[in-house]
Formats: structure tokens, sequence, C-alpha cells
């Protein structure tokens, strides 16, 4: 599953795998450290991800979201991601 289109819809499941991509638009080797920053009570397996990316290209990271639902806001069903 894709993070395409930008969004994860949880409602009726507690887990869903997601691929996020970094991409390098620069001449050079770029490195990045990607936090995710998530809504209360959803989590991400691995949390943070870092790299580097060679010039003109791409990276793909597969990443697990979990929700907790009795620590998320009551009524959260879809995770946004950009």
């Amino acid at each position: 599953v894709s993070a395409y289109p930008y969004r994860v819809d949880l409602a009726s499941v507690d887990e869903s795998e997601v691929t996020i991509t970094v991409r390098n638009f620069r001449d050079a080797e770029q490195t990045h450290r990607v936090a995710l920053k998530l809504p209360e009570g959803i989590t991400a397996e691995p949390p943070v991800l870092e790299g580097s990316v060679a010039p003109h290209s791409r990276r793909s990271f597969d990443v697990t979201l979990r929700v907790d639902r009795s620590r998320a806001p009551r009524g959260l069903t879809i995770v946004p991601l950009d």
C-alpha cells in the first residue's frame, strides 16, 4: 500500500502498511532524517526515516502505522501524509 493519495484510513483497521518515498531533485547525494509527526494515539514503525538518496532519484521506506484507540481522539479515522 502506498501513502498515495496522501492519507490512510484507519476506521476499520488498527494497523496499516504505507510506503513513504523520499525524493532528491538535486545534482548531489542528499542525506535526510524524516521524523514522522503523528496524531495522538497513532504510532509508526520505524518512527524516523534516515539515510541518503542519490542525485535525481528516490528511496522508499515501508512504514507500519498503528492506532491505539484508547489514546486517539474520538472520531480520528484518517491520517494525512505529506
